[in-house]
């Protein structure tokens, strides 16, 4: 179905990536490990690469596939993409998949299936989720990845590689966490290329294997209760090791429900339909801290999420609602009043050394109840390693006398201010 796709003029992949991702991908760009593995598997097989789509696959081009190609055109200026465009290969599989390789050149490869298979506007998406990944600087550490990945199928990583010295395996599980997050951001690429919340859905349930017999009756409303299910209480920290590089190697496509669960997320909470919106020096101007410092953006997410939960729970609102109003305490600093969360005072980041090199995060929150300051606690299951820790974090904890840090989100001075003051009772909940 052809549609009118808005040009998102400005567009950057600052303006949609995933806190997790960028973070994830600054410990990568400071680890001289990874640049090392870059250039001894990726440049190698560069050349491989493109020998290989081209002896197997097939071009995309405008001559041979006009209708997909109008599709892919359509998709990569809705992104801000500029001809040439990434070259566009489809390769036969019985899977709905798609990939971006490539080392200096990205390459876009979908399968024969998911082009058979997908809808006009769910191929906008799985093809926008491309995109993204070229958008975002993906593509090498990717294709890294994935040479890992084929790597282990074979002969092992002790082994090593093309007659190369054997794989740093310190490496192997930085990469992976990385991997997880980086498709958070791409499935963000594929919706703004697609234009169309259902479509996504409707993509991301047959890549996890909506039998094809009932297409006619697919209903992506269905499909959300699940990400409920899953999204509640999910610590994404923990969900790292259950997608090593071994178990990744055995699972294509991977991760499909954890993957919709946060798409949701940022549609719930308004980011997506403001980005879209807006104009291009909005665009310019909505890029997020995460430019200069990803890991106190991630640290930011951690505690919207936590809270977002927590206030659906406390004050009975729907999660989108919560959602769109912890977004816009934290990041348009709105006041709360005459909303459900108008009786949250103060909500602050604590950070406590826990033994060598670890820290705990918890979000410690004061609320009116009955006229009455409480005070909650809530853990942050952020990672503990001190490295990982946001670098004004860092300096505050070096600065300390007790050696904690604060970091303040939210205050509604005169609510407080307002209110009795006798000993406040403290209750934890763990997330």
């Amino acid at each position: 179905m052809k549609i009118d796709l808005a040009m998102l003029a400005g567009l950057s992949a600052a303006n949609f990536a995933h806190p997790s991702d960028q973070a994830a991908l600054a410990r990568l760009a400071a680890s001289p490990c990874i640049d090392e593995l870059v250039g001894k598997l990726v440049d190698l097989q560069k050349r491989e690469i493109e020998r290989g789509l081209i002896a197997s696959s097939i071009n995309a081009t405008p001559a041979i596939t006009p209708r997909l190609h109008g599709i892919y055109r359509d998709v990569a200026r809705a992104l801000g993409f500029e001809e040439p465009y990434p070259p566009l290969y489809i390769e036969h599989s019985p899977v709905i998949n798609a990939c971006t390789t490539g080392a200096d050149q990205p390459y876009v490869c979908a399968t024969s299936t998911a082009v058979d298979t997908l809808s006009e506007d769910e191929l906008r998406f799985v093809l926008g989720h491309e995109l993204g990944h070229v958008l975002a600087g993906h593509v090498r550490y990717g294709t890294l990845t994935h040479l890992l990945v084929q790597i282990g199928r074979s002969a092992g990583f002790a082994t090593g590689h093309a007659g190369q010295s054997a794989v740093d395996l310190t490496a192997i599980p930085l990469l992976m966490s990385w991997s997880r997050r980086a498709e958070y951001t791409a499935d963000r690429g594929g919706l703004l290329a697609c234009q169309d919340t259902d479509a996504a859905f409707r993509a991301l349930m047959k890549m996890g294997g909506y039998p094809a017999q009932f297409e006619r009756c697919i209903d992506a409303s269905v499909f959300l209760e699940q990400l409920e299910e899953f999204d509640h209480g999910t610590v994404p920290i923990l969900l790292d090791p259950l997608f090593s590089l071994g178990k990744q190697s055995h699972v294509m496509p991977p991760r499909i429900v954890e993957r919709a669960a946060e798409l949701k997320r940022w549609i719930d909470d308004g980011s997506y339909d403001e980005l879209l919106a807006a104009d291009e020096p909005t665009r310019r101007t909505m890029r997020p801290s995460a430019e200069t410092d990803p890991q106190y953006a991630d640290l930011i997410d951690t505690a919207t999420r936590v809270l977002q939960q927590w206030s659906a729970a406390e004050f009975r609102i729907p999660t989108p609602e919560a959602a769109r109003l912890v977004r816009q305490m934290f990041t348009a600093k709105a006041p709360m009043h005459d909303t459900p969360l108008e009786r949250l005072l103060r909500v602050e980041i604590g950070v406590v050394p826990t033994g060598a090199g670890t820290l705990a995060y918890h979000l410690s929150l004061q609320l009116a109840r009955g006229g009455q300051p409480v005070r909650i606690q809530l853990d942050l299951p952020y990672p503990s390693d001190h490295a990982c820790a946001p670098a004004s974090i860092r300096r505050e904890l070096d600065q300390s006398s007790d050696g904690s840090a604060t970091c303040i989100l939210h205050s509604a001075r005169r609510a407080f201010a307002s209110l009795r003051r006798p000993r406040s009772r403290e209750k934890s909940l763990r997330t």
